[in-house]
């Protein structure tokens, strides 16, 4: 989708867009993984209840009410990270100064942007990775999972058709005001956005190339041949967020340990 000339169409199609996702039910799972690797679980918000005199839960206030977490989800992401991203990278390369240069790139800050892509990929179902030339030659940048709105050319989602990336930012000039920014992936370059009230609002820089080569005291915009530079990390091909297959059993776990730990306070009480 040519997204080069935004027109009034494309707008409220990219609005439109904007709205489903962040009301989606995938999107919220994917902020739920969020949640529960920094130890954010359910149970930090529940209160303990008894059955009351109409035979319905009622909160009760004079009883120990434990909130214990056991974060094996989190254990259990930074194993797998561990045990794929665990060791650098190595080349073989017949030239030397090619070697070099491939060692130049993928560093050690390259290393540790892919084992925080792989976590996400666990956390949020998938990942991406967005290189880019800036200042020192080709860089990469890693975007979260529930900030991209991908539009997949295929069934198989190989092929990127555009991509919707927003996201908050804190802008000082306006009393530290939270504020949306939009960014719309076409074929040539980036639409950048403000989203007010669910409409979006042109900003700085308004649209930018992928790239821009500067020769012959002219300057010359670049793509990348017409497909869109974001790469998908998935974690599986149905790019679902692990947090949905074993939030149940981790729920489960720290519910034991707080039912636990109340029993014991109310046997030292008694």
């Amino acid at each position: 989708m040519d997204f080069d000339f935004l027109t009034n169409c494309d707008r409220e199609f990219i609005e439109r867009e904007i709205v489903r996702f962040k009301g989606a039910e995938r999107r919220r799972v994917m902020l739920m993984g969020e949640d529960y690797f920094a130890g954010q679980h359910d149970i930090l918000h529940l209160r303990r209840a008894v059955i009351g005199e109409k035979g319905e839960l009622e909160p009760v206030y004079n009883l120990p009410d434990n909130k214990a977490v056991d974060n094996q989800y989190r254990k259990l992401i930074t194993q797998k990270t561990n045990y794929l991203l665990g060791q650098p990278l190595s080349f073989q390369a017949g030239d030397s100064e090619y070697y070099k240069t491939l060692m130049k790139l993928f560093d050690k800050k390259f290393m540790r942007m892919m084992k925080n892509v792989c976590k996400d990929s666990y956390n949020h179902g998938i990942a991406w990775v967005y290189p880019y030339y800036g200042e020192g030659g080709l860089k990469f940048k890693q975007l979260k999972g529930y900030e991209v709105i991908p539009g997949w050319r295929d069934f198989e989602h190989t092929e990127l058709d555009y991509a919707i990336r927003i996201y908050e930012v804190v802008d000082y000039s306006r009393g530290e005001k939270i504020v949306e920014r939009v960014e719309v992936f076409g074929d040539c370059g980036i639409h950048y956005f403000e989203l007010c009230d669910d409409k979006l609002i042109d900003t700085e820089p308004f649209f930018k190339p992928y790239i821009t080569e500067v020769s012959g005291g002219g300057i010359k915009e670049l793509d990348w041949g017409g497909r869109i530079p974001l790469i998908a990390f998935k974690r599986d091909s149905s790019e679902t967020p692990l947090i949905g297959c074993v939030k149940s059993l981790q729920d489960g776990l720290n519910m034991i340990l707080s039912n636990f730990w109340n029993c014991m306070e109310e046997c030292v009480i008694l």
